[in-house]
């Protein structure tokens, strides 16, 4: 009697051996296609029977039959078979890669919300001081979090350097910074900005996202009192000083060597997939959220080129305005989606419409072919009031399904002990998927 585990061996070599079959199937196809014209009439009828012979003995091919393919391809397969290097096999991989390509381009593509500007519709990049202490690795995968630590070098003040007006106009930040590659996850090459701040007369540098508002966080750390959290306004009330040809802000703080003067943790935005597919076919709809390329909009093709996600308002013929913190279209509350219904009674979080750009002056008519879009975080957002309206081609899809962060980055901080009644839920993106608005 034959036991379980001879049984299963015979299952996997029975296995092994018909895959073995079907692979020399396919190389006496792919050797016919590509060869056909190379290969004498008495190879091409050889390559005919063992194909024919393959197939009638698909469930078990003798060992007989399977070498004397493999000669037979030895014999005309020439440089096809068999496939030693990567070069030989790169038919394979650009079928990949284009079938990659026309997927992102046509019909699916990623895309991480940079900024707030959707908040709180969706999370952009943002800063958590202090950072979670004691959260494992694999919390921090999950929720999308990236530690910081700056250590000092040395024992005195921390100061952080200032531009100069010129560098101001430059860069268009008043904290001076410098383009330096890294990878996103690991995978990716990105672009990153280097900033410094001086401890006891010494540089320590960090390279953080490009999206990044570096700003926001040093006065959350160093100047908490400035309600603001603008760094223009810690200068005006601190003053600056002049050292060895640099302006420098100081912070009143001092910190000792090997200290960490500096913690805390940038949580990803939120990762969605982009339906592409579908723009192409029906025209977007007032109150549905859209993603366009900068580059199809004239006011920003020569300053970025970037994607945006942004809330559609109004379409061509529409009059835009807002009064009282409402959003009004054609003399009407706006009220196409949940979302832009509880911005206009402004029900928390949702903070209500600000008139701010070409809305400071009165009501904006849109283009016929445009559509005006804004933020659901209206007074954080850069978005037609200031742009203007963007051409409908420049839409290339709608966000369907939020795939990442896992874990929101507040539910994911260490306990120090079980939690009673009802099991906490772990998985949100289903939580943060849309909500219908």
């Amino acid at each position: 009697m034959v036991g379980p585990v001879a049984r299963y061996r015979m299952w996997k070599e029975r296995r092994r051996i018909r895959q073995d079959a079907r692979n020399l199937r396919r190389w006496v196809q792919r050797v016919r296609h590509l060869r056909e014209d190379l290969l004498s009439l008495e190879d091409r009828k050889e390559l005919a029977e063992a194909l024919v012979e393959l197939r009638q003995n698909a469930r078990r091919p003798p060992e007989e039959l399977r070498g004397r393919v493999r000669q037979l391809l030895h014999r005309s397969g020439g440089k096809l078979f068999p496939a030693r290097t990567l070069a030989e096999n790169a038919e394979a991989f650009l079928t990949a890669a284009i079938l990659a390509l026309t997927i992102r381009v046509f019909f699916l593509q990623l895309f991480s919300i940079p900024t707030n500007s959707m908040w709180p519709s969706y999370k952009g990049m943002t800063a958590e001081y202090p950072a979670a202490v004691g959260r494992a690795p694999v919390g921090n995968f999950f929720c999308g979090a990236t530690p910081y630590d700056l250590i000092s070098p040395e024992s005195g003040p921390i100061l952080i350097p200032i531009n100069d007006s010129r560098q101001v106009q430059k860069q268009r930040s008043f904290l001076p910074y410098s383009d330096v590659r890294g990878w996103r996850w690991g995978i990716w090459p990105t672009r990153l900005r280097r900033y410094e701040l001086l401890v006891g007369g010494k540089s320590v540098f960090i390279n953080v996202p490009r999206e990044f508002d570096m700003e926001q966080l040093l006065m959350r750390r160093f100047f908490p009192s400035v309600d603001s959290h603008r760094i223009v306004d810690a200068i005006t009330q601190r003053g600056s000083e002049i050292r060895r040809g640099r302006r420098l802000l100081s912070t009143g703080q001092h910190t000792g060597k090997s200290e960490a003067f500096l913690s805390f943790e940038i949580i990803h935005g939120d990762v969605l997939l982009v339906d592409r597919l579908t723009p192409h076919f029906f025209p977007p709809r007032r109150g549905g959220t859209v993603v366009f390329a900068t580059r199809s909009v004239p006011s920003l093709q020569d300053k970025d080129d970037r994607y945006y996600i942004k809330r559609m308002v109004a379409t061509g013929g529409d009059e835009v305005a807002v009064q009282n913190g409402k959003l009004l279209v054609n003399g009407a509350e706006a009220n196409f989606s949940p979302a832009m219904e509880k911005n206009n009674r402004q029900q928390a979080p949702f903070n209500g419409y600000q008139p701010l750009g070409s809305l400071s002056s009165g009501p904006a008519r849109v283009p016929d072919g445009h559509g005006f879009v804004m933020g659901d975080n209206s007074s954080y957002s850069y978005d037609s009031r200031y742009f203007g309206a963007i051409p409908l081609r420049a839409i290339i899809g709608r966000p369907r399904m939020h795939l990442y962060p896992l874990v929101a980055a507040q539910d994911n901080v260490p306990k120090t002990k079980r939690s009673s009644g009802k099991a906490r839920p772990f998985f949100h993106f289903w939580n943060r998927y849309a909500r219908g608005e």
